[in-house]
């Protein structure tokens, strides 16, 4: 009755890919360090974070997702946000089993923003935070708590919403 199974998780890894003027794209960060990701798709996410490879790109940043197939049919979903208004555009990226786009979405917010304004540190702690939660079931909000990446002494609380499986297709809507 499965009793080595591991309890899902919220996802498998978050990668960080950077685009260097007149190169590759490539993976800048990974977490967790200690993970089952298969090489082949971590080497594949760089080119779904950046398909258009050194050429030029616009200016905005965006949210994007994309679906990796396994040969058993089985499904991994990537998030993305990309930042390309910096020196070197860089773009953070989910991997996880669960269809969520606005779920993920925050979370990627927060991952850009702890780190732009904590630091590493501050996003690793975040990431450490919510991959210790149970993943929520549709229609449940997520909360974490994490230290404050500006003061050591306070929390930060954050909660995020998971869509309710009839929604899922309402995610992909933007009115903008």
């Amino acid at each position: 009755v499965g009793g080595d199974q591991s309890p899902p998780k919220l996802f498998e890894a978050v990668l960080k890919v950077t685009r260097a003027p007149e190169k590759e794209p490539a993976v800048t960060f990974l977490f967790p360090e200690t993970n089952d990701l298969d090489p082949a798709i971590a080497s594949a996410v760089p080119l779904f974070c950046f398909p258009e490879g050194s050429s030029h790109i616009s200016k905005q940043s965006e949210n994007f997702s994309f679906i990796l197939t396994g040969g058993d049919g089985s499904k991994q979903f990537g998030y993305c946000l990309r930042f390309l208004d910096c020196k070197v555009p860089q773009c953070y990226c989910i991997l996880s089993f669960l269809d969520s786009f606005s779920l993920f979405s925050s979370v990627l917010e927060i991952v850009g923003q702890r780190e732009a304004s904590g630091g590493h540190d501050s996003m690793i702690c975040f990431l450490c935070s919510i991959l210790s939660k149970p993943v929520p079931q549709p229609g449940e909000t997520l909360c974490i708590q994490t230290f404050s990446d500006t003061n050591p002494n306070e929390l930060d609380s954050y909660q995020f919403y998971a869509p309710l499986n009839n929604d899922f297709l309402l995610e992909y809507v933007s009115t903008k």
